[in-house]
């Protein structure tokens, strides 16, 4: 082993945007201290997930955070690859661990990468931010899960060849949990309805919605990942619009 040096983000000066829960890593200040720890051979920990405003308010960088954090550090050391060590050994058409034997891809670009991870093995935003600085990622299998088959390179198309996957019209299948069903009635049909609906959705902190296209004065609208009950949900939207009348249709759809 070596000597290890740990920092929290006020030492290394993590600077992000003044958005609770989905701040945006704008700055790394002290990139000079990490630097010189590397160069003394030191064993640098850092911290994920998190950054601190200009005023010093410690903020989260939303859900796979700590991968934007790798990345914007990769970038300001100017690094030529960052590699995950995750707990599945790379990406594939669907959630591998949903299904064990899936096919993992051995190499792709930003954007399949994207529309493959979905934000469920990488963030989407750290897919971004290293396609903007021509960082190549790597994804694979932890060693304390298990053992590792290649796992996935991320690049450049310009970069390699024969990348994957080959053109078709479905590149990956994602599953979903959480979610409900909920009519809506009483919607009038006439312009800037549907916009009031969501911007209710919107204000009880339901984290995603899809509107189905009928209007014959009913809206299904399926909340996904609700951070709350459903019922709790309904009862918030009726308060908003007495208009409105609502009917939890399914609560906890497969």
């Amino acid at each position: 082993g070596g000597a290890v040096i740990p920092f929290t983000s006020q030492q290394v000066g993590f600077i992000g945007s003044d958005v609770p829960g989905s701040a945006l890593l704008k700055q790394v200040r002290g990139v000079r201290y990490i630097r010189q720890a590397l160069a003394e051979q030191k064993i640098v920990i850092l911290p994920g997930f998190q950054a601190v405003t200009s005023r010093g308010t410690l903020m989260t960088l939303g859900r796979g955070g700590s991968d934007l954090t790798a990345v914007g550090i990769a970038v300001v050391l100017k690094a030529a690859c960052c590699t995950f060590k995750k707990d599945v050994d790379g990406l594939s058409p669907v959630d591998p661990r949903l299904v064990p034997d899936a096919r993992i891809y051995q190499e792709l670009d930003y954007d399949q990468a994207r529309d493959v991870s979905q934000d469920v093995v990488l963030m989407d935003r750290a897919i971004s931010l290293a396609q903007a600085h021509a960082v190549t990622l790597r994804v694979a299998r932890s060693p304390s899960i298990g053992p590792s088959h290649g796992g996935t390179t991320i690049r450049n198309a310009s970069t390699h060849d024969a990348l994957e996957p080959e053109p078709r019209s479905i590149t990956s299948v994602r599953a979903h949990q959480n979610l409900a069903l909920v009519k809506v009635l009483g919607v009038p049909d006439r312009p800037g309805q549907a916009a009031r609906l969501f911007e209710a959705v919107q204000k009880i902190s339901i984290s995603d919605a899809i509107q189905a296209a009928r209007w014959d004065d009913l809206v299904n609208t399926y909340l996904r990942r609700a951070p709350f009950s459903a019922t709790g949900g309904l009862r918030a939207l009726m308060a908003m619009d007495k208009g409105w009348v609502l009917a939890l249709e399914r609560d906890g759809l497969d």
